[in-house]
């Protein structure tokens, strides 16, 4: 059977149901964050742009309701201004002081009152009248384009000024309650111009509540609004984990249901089948048994060489076995963490055979040589005809009979020869080695590319199937 082929099912009936689950869930996350967002074409996030469109229309409503509280306030500072200084209940004199000279020929203690409560209405009106023309004046210089922050300040100014206003109203109609209470206890007669007053600043004050109400309410939704408008990028952000949440938990039960399945790790002969339908089975059941047709060869590599070896290097592998053998292969698996052993580490790599030879068998001693690295054309010499001194390499080379040092600059090396890469030319003759009577041999360029110079790195192991 091929690699990934089904030898088994597992009972995945609660799986399948954690899938659908979450496949529910992520439809429903994904209506969600669609629903905040809008289409994909939209460049603002409907969100944000639901968001700021609340927060133009709070300050439009803001500028509406200071505009109606100016409609009204200035006839009603008018009208009021009139109530204080008006001769309507004696001709003598004003009704602000007309009401306290109602109690001036009473105790002491009463004209002292009536004298507070007459100049407390005077002094509020003067505050009143005074913010009134401040909030006015930036009114008129207004408009629903200003920027945000000058709306924004129009409105707690106007708010302020009707405030004001209400305040004075309310110390007008407690001077006059005090004073109408004192006449009526010393049964005197109350001119009905004092009721009309009172029905007068009544009016002014439902008026001037509507508009605190309206004002404040402006000012509040605005906060609101701006607090919307900031929290609308945090949503926007929020949204988007609860989606991708939502995704990697379908990814999840995806792969959890997966495990349900018993899949061929790799192509081969399905040699034994251990279970049949029905059966229970649990971690470290042998479900069954797979041969496979691949040879793998697997080697034990020291630390050092294990940091020269890479996937997809070229192997070639030698059996003492069958010593005229040479397998072709490529690092197919390598180990991510050692194994120690009496102070030492060592890991394994696998290299698959490119080629199958039928004389190879399970179990064969086998010994690996992987090419690290590859020059064409290098000038090459024996590892034996190279000589340090000084920490500098040199060779030997042959004039007439006598040996002369020449220093050489190495480059990569094996096991047998090492690359010349400056200080010598091609056919020079030099000491291969110190052997009484021996020959001298020629420097060789390895400009054969089919027979590049390589660098092996060596590791010893056993081959298995």
């Amino acid at each position: 059977m091929n690699a990934g082929a089904i030898i088994a099912e597992l009972d995945a009936r609660d799986a399948r149901k954690t899938v659908r689950d979450a496949e529910i869930y992520l439809e429903s996350a994904k209506l969600s964050y669609e629903k905040i967002v809008g289409p994909v074409s939209a460049s603002v996030p409907r969100l944000k742009e639901q968001a700021e469109a609340d927060l133009a229309r709070a300050y439009d409503d803001g500028f509406s309701a200071t505009a109606n509280a100016f409609i009204d306030m200035p006839s009603l500072l008018t009208d009021f201004e009139n109530l204080l200084t008006d001769e309507t209940l004696d001709k003598s004199q004003e009704n602000i002081s007309w009401y306290a000279n109602q109690v001036l020929q009473s105790e002491e203690a009463a004209r002292a009152k009536a004298e507070t409560f007459r100049d407390t209405a005077r002094a509020s009106f003067a505050v009143a009248e005074k913010a009134f023309d401040t909030s006015f004046d930036a009114y008129k210089s207004a408009t629903r384009q200003s920027p945000r922050a000058e709306l924004e300040t129009l409105i707690l100014q106007t708010y302020e000024a009707v405030k004001t206003t209400a305040d004075a109203v309310k110390a007008m109609n407690n001077y006059i309650d005090f004073t109408r209470d004192f006449m009526e206890g010393k049964n005197y007669s109350v001119p009905a111009g004092v009721a009309a007053h009172q029905s007068a600043l009544n009016g002014y004050t439902g008026t001037l509540n509507n508009h605190l109400t309206k004002l404040l309410s402006s000012a509040d939704t605005i906060k609101d609004a701006k607090d919307n408008y900031s929290d609308a990028d945090l949503d926007l952000a929020s949204q988007a984990l609860a989606l991708k949440q939502k995704e990697n938990a379908l990814l999840d039960a995806k792969d959890k249901l997966d495990d349900y399945t018993v899949r061929a790790p790799f192509a081969g002969i399905l040699a034994k089948l251990n279970i049949e339908k029905g059966d229970d089975v649990s971690l470290g059941t042998a479900v069954a048994t797979l041969i496979t047709t691949r040879k793998i060869a697997e080697i034990s590599l020291n630390e050092v060489d294990a940091a020269k070896v890479a996937l997809g290097q070229k192997v070639t592998l030698i059996f003492d076995a069958v010593s005229d053998v040479k397998v072709e292969g490529v690092v197919s698996e390598m180990d991510t963490v050692g194994t120690m052993s009496q102070g030492v580490v060592s890991y394994i790599a696998k290299i698959s055979f490119v080629l199958q030879d039928s004389r190879v068998r399970p179990g064969m001693s086998v010994t690996a040589e992987i090419v690290t690295d590859t020059v064409a054309d290098a000038l090459i010499v024996p590892n034996s005809a190279l000589k340090t001194s000084g920490g500098r390499a040199f060779v030997e080379v042959m004039e007439g009979e006598t040996p002369r040092r020449v220093p050489v600059e190495t480059g990569l090396a094996n096991d047998e020869s090492t690359q010349i890469v400056s200080g010598l030319e091609e056919g020079a003759e030099f000491v291969a080695r110190a052997i009484e009577g021996a020959a001298v041999a020629p420097i060789i360029n390895n400009n054969n590319p089919s027979n590049a110079f390589r660098v092996p790195g060596t590791g010893g192991g056993g081959f298995r199937r």
